[in-house]
């Protein structure tokens, strides 16, 4: 008989990077796209740092004209995501209220485009540097086309820096 597969608790993601083991796994949990939706509705339900973030994520997107299928895979990725985060780490750091709330302004409006496109970018680069296997992971799982998948990472990549820029200090 086979074994049963799991994912192994990473109680220091999203700082530290998935684990080859469990990054299998996630590769094939989050191709399922009914997978991701229920794992991303239940993250947000349990997480307000995701139900707040991804929704500044979208319309900071729409701020910059990253819209129809880019807004889309941005979309996907940020849900990929808080899945995998979900998973992975059960018992997360809490977030602080006023950080989430000042950093979902500034998504949302408060600060100019410039400071939102460089959020982004800065986001972008600290996901595929600092975990690079996360990023493959959702690169490969969004089963978009190159450029799509790199929208998907993007998406992906700006729920974790949120996630990061949010939790309270200890």
């Amino acid at each position: 008989m086979g074994a049963l597969l799991h994912l192994e608790p990473q109680p220091h993601f999203p700082y530290d990077d998935l684990t080859e083991e469990n990054a299998e796994l996630l590769q094939l949990i989050l191709a399922n796209g009914e997978l991701v939706s229920r794992g991303h509705i239940a993250a947000e339900e349990v997480r307000p740092v995701f139900k707040i973030g991804h929704q500044s994520i979208l319309r900071a997107g729409l701020r910059l004209d990253y819209d129809g299928s880019r807004g889309e895979a941005i979309d996907k990725g940020a849900a990929m995501f808080e899945a995998m985060s979900a998973m992975v780490n059960t018992t997360p750091s809490a977030s602080s209220a006023f950080k989430l709330r000042d950093i979902g302004a500034a998504l949302d409006g408060a600060f100019d485009d410039t400071w939102v496109r460089d959020y982004f970018l800065d986001s972008y680069e600290c996901f595929k540097n600092e975990t690079p296997v996360a990023a493959e992971v959702v690169r490969s799982a969004s089963r978009l086309g190159t450029s799509m998948a790199e929208y998907a990472v993007l998406g992906a990549a700006i729920s974790r820096h949120f996630e990061i820029d949010t939790i309270e200090a200890a």
